[in-house]
This record gives C-alpha cells, structure tokens and sequence, in this order.
C-alpha cells in the first residue's frame, strides 16, 4: 500500500503539539522521518513527493481523441508541403544550400517533437493516491467536488469535457494537438508554437529567396506542377508564420505571469504569480539548459496540486510538507 509521511519545514513533525516534546527529540524524530522518506524513495520504486513532478505518462486514448485524430494527420500534410519544395524539388548540390538543409532539417525535428510530446504526455489528473488521503482527512482543505467527475478539484483544476477527465493546472482543450494542454504537457504546446513559427517564418523566406512568386517562369526542369505547391507552401507559411507569432507570445506571456488561458477570463488570481523566472520553471522546469528542447527531463517545477504563493513565498510553500507515495501516476 502507499505509505504517507509528514514533515514540516520548521523542523517539527507533523502531527505532534508544539512544546510537547523537547528540541533534540524533535529533531530526531525529524532526522529519522527523512531517512525514512530517502530509504521508501529507494525501495518504493515509482514515488512522487509533495511538490514534486511526477513521471512523465503517456495520455490516455479515448473515443474523443480518435475522432480528431484526422487532425494530426493535417498537420502533418502542411510539413510536407514546405519540405517538398525547400529538400525534395530543390537542387542543394552547393554548401549553403546543404547549411540550409541543415538548419532546415533542425527545426522540423524539434517542431515534430514537440508536438508529439505535447499529443501524447498526459496533461496530469489528480492522483488516486491523493483523492484517497484527501477524503480519508476529511478534506481539510475544504476543496470544491467536481460536478462532472465527482472527484475533489485541487486548486487551479478544470474539467475538460472532450477528454472527459479532471485536469491538472487546465489551459484548453486543443483539436490540432488531439490533448488537453494542461500541468505536464504545456511545456510542449509552447514549444510547439515557437518552433512551428520560427519554421514557418524560415520556411518563407527561403521560398521567396528561390523565387517562389514567379510562378510563370518556372526553374529549370521544375513542372508548373511543382511550381505551383512551392508558391502555395510560401502563402501557408507567410500565414501561419505572421499568426503564430501572435499566438506565442499571448501564450509565453500567460505562462510568464502563472496564467492558463481559462483563467485568463477572468478567473486569474495574482497571489499565484511569483515572477516571471519561477512562473516559467512551472511550466518549464528547473532546469533552464532544457527549456528549449522538448525533452520531459525533472518534469515542471511542482505537481499541479499545491501552488506556492505570494504570501508564503517559494520556499515556505514548496516545502511546508513531504507525503511520499508508492504511486506518482497522474
């Protein structure tokens, strides 16, 4: 079974009075419960601690998702039509052109990742062994039930109608991406969105460079045919290049001041805003060397059910408690 221990910050076991035992039992009982925390993370396997992230899932498939599935497939189609043209139909025999390709091939992938990560990571729901403990106490936080899924709503959570499932840290549902971008997966959406404009913006303007609008005079053994896909690939770059742009910023600024685009509806509440460099290692992580790659790593900086605050600060809310578990699924 789970095995749950408590620790506060001050030094004193949670769970016994104040001044009811003197300062070197407590911070015995104190060292012993955090050896015991260490020896269960060892032995336990999976574990997740208070705070922490847990590992990175896969999203469950559901009847929902396989409907929009299509999507992805689009998605795919509008890479094609700008690689047809800038590596299959193009002559890249000189070293700038193979710096191109290079460049070129460079960002596809980390287009393509990151939306794969942001398709298939689970955006994180709350986990059962928390739901459990919640119940069993009480609910001494005196949390909302979820209407639609009869669960307790940690703070900050939504219920997502087309996955049908209570999110963590909800921002939306998004049919291109086939999730729900929520707590675990929104590191990739953003990425997704950088990355598909800079390509696309790349994209343009090395098609215009190749002469893309003079779509009567075509190159040398180019078919009209040919022609006409490169000139149509540079108008959807030039489109979504110039929107996404937009789009990523109004993103990447929510993410900056600890905002989902729900809340962004009013429903924002500033205590949780902590700044924009600990706002990012929310979504992103702690480790900023692997903000820009769309790799899990430690996962974003918490677990999507406690929130630290302006009132208690980082440290005081992040580490008020330790509850290891035998199970971090999310």
């Amino acid at each position: 079974g789970s095995v749950q221990v408590g620790i506060r910050s001050s030094g004193r076991v949670e769970g016994v009075p104040s001044g009811s035992v003197t300062r070197d039992a407590s911070s015995r009982a104190d060292s012993c419960a955090r050896s015991r925390v260490g020896m269960l993370g060892r032995e336990g396997g999976d574990t997740q601690a208070w705070g922490r992230a847990a590992a990175c899932r896969w999203a469950p498939c559901s009847i929902s998702r396989c409907l929009i599935a299509p999507m992805v497939v689009f998605v795919v189609m509008l890479v094609a039509m700008s690689y047809a043209p800038l590596v299959v139909y193009r002559d890249n025999s000189s070293v700038l052109s193979r710096v191109h390709l290079a460049v070129f091939h460079a960002l596809i992938g980390m287009l393509l990742a990151s939306y794969l990560m942001t398709v298939f990571v689970d955006p994180g729901t709350p986990p059962e062994w928390w739901l459990a403990r919640e119940t069993e106490r009480g609910n001494p936080m005196g949390l909302r039930m979820c209407s639609r899924s009869d669960q307790l709503k940690p703070p900050r959570s939504h219920y997502c109608s087309v996955t049908r499932r209570l999110v963590l840290n909800m921002d939306h549902f998004c049919p291109w991406v086939n999730n729900t971008v929520g707590f675990y997966n929104r590191k990739f959406f953003l990425l997704f969105l950088v990355y598909s404009c800079v390509t696309c913006l790349y994209s343009a303007v090395m098609l215009y460079l190749d002469g893309s609008l003079s779509l009567m005079t075509p190159k040398n053994g180019e078919t009209l045919g040919m022609a006409t896909i490169r000139l149509m690939a540079m108008m959807v770059d030039v489109s979504l290049g110039v929107a996404l742009i937009f789009f990523a910023f109004f993103h990447i600024g929510m993410a900056a001041k600890n905002e989902t685009t729900i809340e962004s509806c009013g429903l924002a509440d500033p205590k949780y805003d902590l700044g924009s460099v600990a706002n990012l290692e929310s979504v992103f992580g702690a480790n900023r060397w692997l903000w820009l790659l769309p790799v899990y790593g430690q996962g974003p900086v918490g677990d999507g059910i406690h929130w630290p605050t302006r009132e208690l600060g980082i440290d005081e809310s992040s580490h008020m408690f330790t509850d290891v578990q035998s199970d971090d699924s999310v």
